[in-house]
């Protein structure tokens, strides 16, 4: 991943909200407060999907690009 502005990290998703949280540096409660307020009630263990992931770290003013996006078994 070349040419990323300073500060943005990259996520691979789906990705837990516990992985996110490590990843990007934001405090759990913080996450799922955020996600509150975008009407998503999550918890710790909850797996995030590509768009969530973006919105969310719009919403907390994080940038991220999202690296590899693995396929769910459904």
């Amino acid at each position: 991943m070349e040419d990323m502005p300073v500060g943005t990290k990259v996520i691979n998703v789906p990705i837990t909200v516990a992985g996110y949280c490590e990843q990007v540096g934001v405090s759990v409660s913080n996450v799922i407060m955020t996600l509150m307020k975008l009407g998503i009630v999550s918890n710790i263990n909850a797996n995030l999907d590509e768009e969530t992931a973006v919105v969310l770290s719009e919403e907390l003013g994080v940038n991220v690009v999202i690296g590899n996006v693995e396929e769910v078994q459904s």
